[in-house]
């Protein structure tokens, strides 16, 4: 079964459980084989192919409160291989997390949750999603993007985004465009993020 969700939401059944996303051998995010269980996602998050790929820290700053270390010694606890650190609109955490990381044996994943302009990062102005909605915490002047690197040249490639970001699209929020997404790409994987990212936004 391949089943493609945004953010820390999946759904089972009738039944939704708060969970991160998930790697199995040779596939890559989102694969679930028929015969899982979902009534115990400890027991799954307890194995060595369970990664969480959008992960908040205290470095997200009024959303994420998991401090850097203590949610390292929990993937530590769980077995995990690796995370995932993908804080909002800067990697100020990225080095803390590398390190700590390392220290540990995690593979530290270095990301972002961006947010994105409707359009140009120099234009100032909101837009308005379709019909609007009262869901829509941006306003129409952003959407969310996870985007997580690959390797060095991609995480420098993060750092750069985030930067212009805070230097040229400041609104509201740190935005990044396509402009620049486009300038930076190599090396990075984007997903479609949370439920304010901007497919689930124009969904909506």
């Amino acid at each position: 079964i391949l089943r493609i969700w945004s953010g820390h939401w999946k759904y089972f059944g009738k039944r939704r459980k708060r969970s991160g996303s998930v790697i199995w051998p040779r596939l890559e995010v989102g694969y679930l084989p028929e015969e899982h269980d979902d009534r115990d996602f400890r027991a799954m998050s307890n194995t060595d192919n369970f990664v969480h790929l959008h992960v908040h820290t205290d470095y997200s700053m009024l959303d994420g409160a998991a401090k850097v270390g203590e949610l390292l010694d929990k993937a530590v606890e769980l077995k995990m291989p690796a995370l995932a650190i993908t804080d909002h609109g800067n990697n100020f955490g990225a080095f803390d997390f590398w390190e700590q990381a390392t220290k540990k044996g995690i593979k530290p994943i270095i990301g972002i949750e961006a947010y994105l302009a409707p359009g140009s990062r120099f234009e100032k102005s909101k837009v308005q999603w379709a019909d609007g909605g009262d869901d829509d915490i941006s306003k129409g002047s952003y959407t969310h993007l996870t985007m997580l690197s690959t390797d060095n040249e991609s995480m420098f490639n993060l750092f750069k985004l985030s930067s212009y970001a805070w230097l040229e699209g400041y609104y509201f929020q740190p935005r990044m465009d396509r402009e620049l997404l486009s300038r930076y790409a190599k090396g990075i994987v984007a997903t479609s993020g949370c439920a304010s990212g901007e497919v689930q936004t124009r969904l909506r």
